[in-house]
């Protein structure tokens, strides 16, 4: 996760996570969500959400959220939903529509913040977006001072720089030919 997104973690209801000392990983899950990732997948499609494979594990969601599903034998253990700061308000309030989806119509979930303060999920809008807020203050003050107030919708990673890119070639040709 580069300076450019944020995320969020969502932890189903019976699973919780734990320190483990292996080779691929230090998390680890106790408990079962009885989901498996093809189901889950399912079951967003059903709910009207665009679900573009990246790979077994790593979805584009309506061309604006990354999702993530960590997974033990297929089986869901947690769901990464990961925007862009680029339109960070609104993206804020795409996570909320998908988080309370996910909870009301596929699968209990909680919030899981990496100091493992797990939360349920806020019931409005508002605050669910104050808890971002308080949580990626200072990135995203750090995003601003970097690439300015950017009010434009944008997958994060890549797509966020490949933007950049552009924006920057724009303004360039465009300094060029107004010396003229």
């Amino acid at each position: 996760m580069g300076i450019e997104s944020f995320y969020v973690n969502l932890l189903p209801e019976n699973i919780t996570r734990v320190q483990v000392e292996s080779e691929f990983s230090n998390i680890g899950y106790i408990g079962d969500a009885n989901v498996t990732i093809s189901e889950f997948v399912n079951a967003l499609s059903t709910e009207e959400i665009d679900c573009n494979p990246l790979n077994q594990h790593e979805y584009i969601l309506n061309d604006s959220l990354y999702l993530t599903i960590h997974s033990e034998d297929l089986f869901v253990k947690e769901i990464a939903l990961e925007g862009c700061f680029s339109w960070y308000e609104n993206c804020a309030k795409e996570m909320y529509r998908v988080a309370i989806l996910i909870n009301n119509r596929i699968l209990n979930v909680k919030l899981n913040f990496p100091n493992n303060r797990i939360l349920i999920i806020p019931p409005d809008e508002q605050a669910f977006c104050q808890l971002i807020y308080e949580r990626y203050r200072l990135k995203y003050e750090g995003f601003i001072e970097t690439y300015g107030q950017i009010e434009v919708k944008c997958l994060p990673r890549n797509y966020f720089y490949s933007f950049i890119e552009k924006k920057s070639s724009k303004n360039i040709f465009g300094k060029i030919f107004k010396r003229r």
